[in-house]
């Protein structure tokens, strides 16, 4: 009969070679994961910079036009400042078309705002990620200041009318509607100016790339600052029918 003798037990020299075995490659496994991620938000990386190129070019141009419309929104505050007064000596205001003012945009990165809700902004680099987090404040400012002044502009678009009858009380509300709309104004120029310096700081866009589509949008807003459109017959028309306000910024 034959007597199976035990396995010997195996010495302690060869459980740790097992053990080493199973953590290499389990080493193996995890590095070879962490290399799949790394290259997958290394394209992800590459993707949201070519959008957020895109996005800064856009920002780029509406910061050109709204400095290109600065001079004459100038021109049309003092207009409204002059009526305000002419109604303040007479009691009357005078017959007045609806002015051009600059349209209405909306003062947002769309790409940053899709990128951070899809995680990938962690994934920049962190000079990458406090740029972009002050651009995109100074957006928000630029939009608060946007919609303070379509509220005094549309305040300012009472006096647009065939001439009518005005009361202290009132003057001194389109008083303020003035002040408050050249204080907008001048808070869009600067946010304007500092959006675009913000945005050249990042690097993402060529110099040839900035300047084509600063003069593209400074042009378009010079030739935009219209005449006035006819004097209505009656008051309540609203901004002008011209150029609507929500006209879309492209190319």
């Amino acid at each position: 009969m034959d007597i199976h003798k035990p396995k010997p037990v195996h010495g302690w020299k060869e459980r740790l070679g097992e053990i080493g075995g199973v953590v290499i490659g389990i080493s193996i496994a995890l590095s070879a994961e962490a290399g799949l991620e790394a290259l997958h938000w290394r394209e992800q990386v590459k993707d949201a910079h070519e959008v957020l190129t895109a996005d800064m070019a856009r920002m780029i141009g509406q910061a050109a036009e709204r400095e290109g419309f600065s001079a004459c929104i100038g021109q049309h505050l003092d207009r409204w400042a002059e009526m305000v007064e002419q109604g303040a000596s007479t009691g009357r205001l005078p017959p007045q078309g609806a002015m051009h003012r600059a349209p209405r945009r909306l003062w947002r990165l769309y790409s940053w705002d899709a990128l951070t809700a899809a995680g990938v902004g962690p994934h920049l680099n962190r000079a990458e990620m406090l740029r972009l987090s002050v651009i995109d404040h100074a957006l928000t400012l630029a939009g608060e200041a946007e919609a303070d002044e379509d509220v005094q502009w549309t305040r300012l678009y009472t006096m647009v009318g065939p001439g009518r009858a005005v009361d202290a009380a009132e003057l001194t509300e389109l008083r303020y509607a003035v002040s408050r709309a050249r204080a907008d104004a001048k808070s869009l120029r600067l946010a304007a100016s500092d959006i675009t310096g913000l945005i050249e700081s990042t690097k993402l866009l060529s110099t040839k790339a900035e300047k084509g589509v600063r003069d593209e949008r400074t042009a378009f807003a010079k030739t935009h600052c219209v005449p006035d459109e006819p004097i209505p017959a009656h008051y309540g028309d609203g901004p002008p029918a011209g150029m609507p306000l929500d006209k879309p910024l492209g190319r």
